[in-house]
């Protein structure tokens, strides 16, 4: 159960709801509250911020300089931003702000002061330190790092250059040529940051001053080498920081510091005065002397996008009900049972796992070097591992690096078809609501065990209690909250709070760094909410929290899942953004996949309707209780706006259109995110509307929630909560540590070497007839003729199913034996092959799974896995084994149960390590699966001892077996992975469940054996 943090976030615009309304409830005239805003200080204020082109018009429109022919557009956006302006509660500038909430404190003291909040943008503070870093007078002064995306790709070191394009934040692939030169240098800096003439003096004295000094200028011109000052774009307070390293240097550098500092001063008042001045007044003068100093110092800029402004306010609603947490939880638990149990987020990440698993096996591998679409995979996941070249010409002509190619459309699902009946007996029957209950979601699963530990739920109040729930979920509870955290200690301490829920020991949470593509940076600067971070492209101080570096994750697959560690703290790292940046739009891979692993294995709760949804005209309000979980839509084909836009009349046509779709009076254009309101009933509303039509696209109308305001009431604004949540309980965590690995063993084994790795492609119901006829006659063969000494198979699905068989070849023997083998093989699977129950056969290359056996125990787990299958394949010949599945699932009770001993453990160490094992299990089935698994066993009538003792046949087989095992001296630790072999090999299909099944069972025995012995 999800619990809340006593408070939320409430987000509203800056004008209230009724402005847009008279006294009787008619929508007010769009000109005149255009005209009438336009002698509103404040409105224009926000429009200063969001549109400085519109400002000025709307100035020289105010003062009548604008010709009659030119009006209409200027009017048409102006009209558009007083709409929002009083009903959009998306924090923009000043048009919106926020506030923290607490629930169900009717005393909160409010006060009427809204404040702004401002920054210096994120662009012209990277302008402004590049521009340092590059200030010949400064540079000698400055200490130089190694630019944090540098990685070596063959005989190149490749990474991403940063620039600004037309005052807009990029970046682009460079790389340098390897050589002892660069070498050096980069082992120096990497040590510790460097001066240039530290650079210079690195270098080999065989070159002359002058061309030790261009290399090491090159250097740093392309951003291989990146100044120190950089870090202050991450700072809290840059301005004041950067201030202070200028005064130090300011003597030491003949003055070039001065025209720095003058321009941050000019800044520092001029926020200063923003601060303190009341909303609608803007020290326009000062603004002006900012960018003209800016100029001074060859850096340009909008004046929109010299500073970053915020709104905080005090909530119009004071007194929020804690019932609305038990209302949203009601909701929660309906809208579970009709999520898709795999997100978009996750069929992406399985995309890429499939491939790293194909392409790396169990190893682990640099994050950097997975993620170079040349080298690696590349993020999203190419289609298929190696089409991709870097090529400087092609890829200045292509920019799609932010592109990914469409994640196919799964095919209906049972949830999907049953919104259809749904949906169409509402229609069939006139409804434009259907209200959901619990009782009719009984047969889904619910998906509730899947969110994340914290989420934060966004929606809307409306009247009379209701709620209008947008959205449920994220990556954490941060995302949508992080960026606000600044503006005041209330923010700042629910922030804290939050984090604090979602922390654990077992993993290191940490706060990606990194500033996207465009002004976007600014809704991502460091939040510094976790103590750990993952700068990438940015670049922090030592006293600025703890600083994981790229090239110190690794990554690898285990137990299905892509799990990212720190080399260094030997530890696995959780990446957070704690922003909503829309990060699938960047150019940059790495950054993606950082953002995105931080859904795997969780989901956010949605309708989902499946793309054939998209071909109708409407589909109904949603709704459980009072909260609605999706608002009426009416969807608009391209061609009927076409055919609108060329009418005679369109705005008649276009209300013919809106009366015979039964649209009604108040409703809404939906773009993403943004929502334009739109009154049916007034004219100058439908003109806007029929403007917003676009003949080439298709569009999507949603009924307006909102009636018309209560003109009485003072209250009369469009709020918008953010809820954060936490689930008490932590989600099972599947900690990894890596293991230092020992260089002398060799990993990887290619076709023709001492390992013969060949997979068999058949049908599971064939696995067991192959095993016998084939595997068996082969191996003891080959045994027999010293042409192997050891041998081992597993079942497996890649995805299709087959049998791998690894022989390993005598030394001296490899070359001689190899092609002897295979004709071997050939001659025993060709009646297989004949009748197709054999499809292919492949020779591959083997690839030890150091990481999860460890070094130190890979040769003696090669050995288990060959007394193993020894054991087995002779157990299979058992006539009640091959044949009956009830006796192989006991016999493999007795395997497990000799494992065990094998190690030693007690009956009550046994009881505890399958409990363990059955509850990790657990997690990926549901609760009927658990129920069938118990009453199955209450049904059975066995003598648990004697199962547990087996045939006498099976019994000497695993007594061999285990003698064979003892002096290997296997680790502990790696007991449950040679089970899950054991078992893999036992049974031909559905190991996991039977794998989970046999644990269930294990736990329930051991512990009515241990209750027999207590009670003798």
């Amino acid at each position: 159960m999800f619990k809340d943090f006593g408070r939320l976030l409430l987000r509203r615009p800056i004008f209230t709801y009724d402005t847009l309304f008279e006294p009787q409830g008619t929508t007010r005239s769009l000109q005149e509250l255009v005209v009438e805003k336009l002698s509103d200080d404040v409105f224009m204020e926000s429009l200063h911020w969001a549109s400085p082109d519109l400002f000025d018009q709307a100035i020289r429109l105010r003062q009548n300089k604008i010709p009659p022919n030119k009006q209409a557009r200027i009017l048409h956006s102006l009209k558009k931003y007083v709409v929002r302006a009083c009903s959009r509660s998306t924090p923009y500038g000043t048009y919106a702000g926020c506030n923290v909430v607490h629930l169900g404190d009717g005393n909160q003291a409010v006060t009427s002061h809204k404040n702004r909040h401002v920054r210096l943008d994120m662009q012209v503070l990277f302008q402004l330190l590049r521009s340092i870093a590059n200030n010949e007078s400064l540079r000698p002064i400055l200490r130089y790092q190694v630019n944090n995306s540098v990685y070596l790709v063959g005989d190149a070191y490749r990474y991403l250059e940063t620039q600004v394009t037309n005052g807009q934040l990029n970046y682009q692939i460079a790389s340098f040529q390897r050589d002892d030169l660069l070498d050096k240098l980069l082992a120096s800096v990497k040590k510790q940051p460097c001066t240039q003439t530290d650079l210079i003096h690195f270098l080999d004295d065989r070159y002359s001053l002058a061309e030790r000094k261009a290399y090491t200028d090159e250097l740093i011109r392309a951003d291989f080498f990146v100044a120190d000052v950089m870090s202050i774009l991450t700072s809290k307070d840059p301005i004041s920081k950067l201030q202070a390293f200028l005064l130090a240097v300011d003597k030491v550098s003949s003055g070039a510091a001065h025209p720095y500092l003058l321009f941050l001063q000019l800044c520092q008042e001029t926020m200063e005065k923003l601060a303190d001045y009341p909303l609608g007044k803007i020290p326009s003068h000062d603004i002006d002397a900012c960018l003209q100093s800016l100029q001074e110092l060859a850096i340009t800029t909008e004046t929109k996008n010299l500073f970053q402004v915020d709104l905080s306010h005090p909530a119009a609603t004071t007194d929020i009900s804690p019932t609305i947490v038990k209302n949203i939880q009601q909701a929660m638990a309906v809208l579970a049972k009709l999520t898709p149990s795999e997100s978009s987020h996750e069929r992406r990440i399985a995309r890429f796992k499939q491939l790293f698993v194909e392409k790396y096996g169990d190893q682990s591998v640099p994050l950097m070097e997975a993620i170079d679409v040349e080298l690696g995979i590349g993020f999203p996941a190419q289609a298929a591992l190696g089409t991709a070249a870097f090529n400087e010409m092609a890829d200045s002509l292509s920019k799609s690096g932010g592109k990914e190619r469409p994640l196919p459309e799964k095919s209906l699902g049972a949830i999907e078809i049953w919104l259809q009946e749904q949906l169409r007996n509402a229609l069939e029957n006139g409804e434009t609501e259907i209200r959901l209950s619990p009782a009719a979601l009984e047969q889904f699963e619910s998906q509730l065990p899947k969110l994340p530990q914290q989420i934060a739920v966004m929606g809307l109040f409306l009247a009379n209690n209701q709620l209008l729930l947008q959205s449920v979920g994220g990556a954490n509870g941060l995302s949508l909250l992080g960026r606000f955290g600044y503006m005041n200690d209330e923010i700042t301490a629910l922030c804290s709070d939050i984090s604090a829920a979602g922390t654990d020991t077992a993993q290191i949470h940490a706060e990606i760094l990194f500033s996207p593509e465009g002004r976007t940076a600014n809704i991502a600067r460091n939040n510094d909410i976790l103590a750990y971070k993952i700068p990438y492209l940015t670049y922090l101080s030592g006293q600025e929290g703890k600083n994981i570096a790229v090239d110190d994750l690794y990554i690898s697959v285990k137990r299905d899942r892509l799990c990212l560690f720190s080399k260094s703290l030997n530890k696995e790292v959780k990446p957070y953004l704690t922003h909503a940046h829309n990060y699938m739009l960047s150019e940059v891979p790495l950054y993606r996949f950082l953002a995105s692993i931080q859904h795997q294995q969780k989901i956010g709760l949605h309708l989902h309707w499946g793309n054939w949804s998209n071909w109708l005209r409407f589909i109904p309000r949603m709704t459980v209780g009072n909260v609605v979980l999706q608002k009426a839509t009416w969807q608009i084909k391209a061609d009927e706006i076409k055919n609108i836009k060329r009418a005679d009349n369109p705005f008649a046509r276009l209300k013919e259109a809106l009366t015979l779709w039964k649209l009604p009076r108040f409703i809404c254009l939906v773009e993403g995110d943004n929502e334009l309101f739109i009154d049916t009933d007034n004219e100058e509303y439908l003109a806007l509307l029929l403007h917003e039509l676009k003949p080439q696209s298709a569009a999507k109308l949603a009924e307006w929630l909102l009636d018309e305001p209560n003109t009485a009431s003072s209250n009369n604004y469009v709020q918008q909560f953010i809820l954060p949540l936490s689930r008490p309980e932590k989600s099972p965590v599947n900690s990894y540590h890596a293991d230092s690995e020992d260089e002398s063993i060799q990993r990887v084994f290619f076709p023709g070497s001492e390992w013969m790795y060949v997979k068999i492609y058949c049908g599971a119901y064939v696995s067991d007839q192959l095993l016998v006829k084939v595997i068996q006659t082969l191996t003891d063969s080959l045994l027999v003729s010293r042409k192997v000494d050891q041998f081992f198979f597993i079942r497996y699905n890649d995805p299709h199913y087959h049998i791998r068989l690894r022989l390993h070849l005598p030394a001296g023997v490899a070359a001689v034996s190899s092609g002897q083998i295979l004709q071997e093989l050939d001659s025993l699977l060709a009646p297989y092959l004949s009748t197709r129950m054999v499809w292919k056969v492949q020779l591959d290359t083997y690839q030890r799974e150091i990481d999860r056996y460890s070094s130190s125990a890979m040769l003696a787990s090669e050995q288990a896995f060959f007394h193993d299958s020894v054991a087995f394949l002779a157990i299979l010949q058992e006539e009640d084994i091959f044949e009956d599945d009830r006796a192989r699932f006991y016999g493999c009770l007795q395997n497990i149960d000799n494992w065990l001993l094998l190690f030693g453990l007690a009956m009550e160490d046994r009881r505890n390590f399958c409990a363990k094992m059955a509850k990790a299990f657990s997690y990926e089935f549901d609760k009927e699966t658990n129920r069938q698994i118990d009453d199955r066993f209450r049904a059975e009538e066995q003598d648990w001892k004697d199962i547990l003792g087996g045939t006498e046949q099976t019994s000497a087989i695993l007594t061999k077996r285990n003698t064979a095992l003892a002096p290997l001296d296997l680790p502990l630790e790696n007991l449950s992975s040679y089970i899950h072999m054991s078992i893999n090999r036992w049974f031909s299909s559905n190991q996991r469940l039977l794998e989970f099944t046999l644990y269930k069972y294990g736990e329930k025995i051991y512990n009515q054996l241990m209750y027999r012995h207590d009670h003798k």
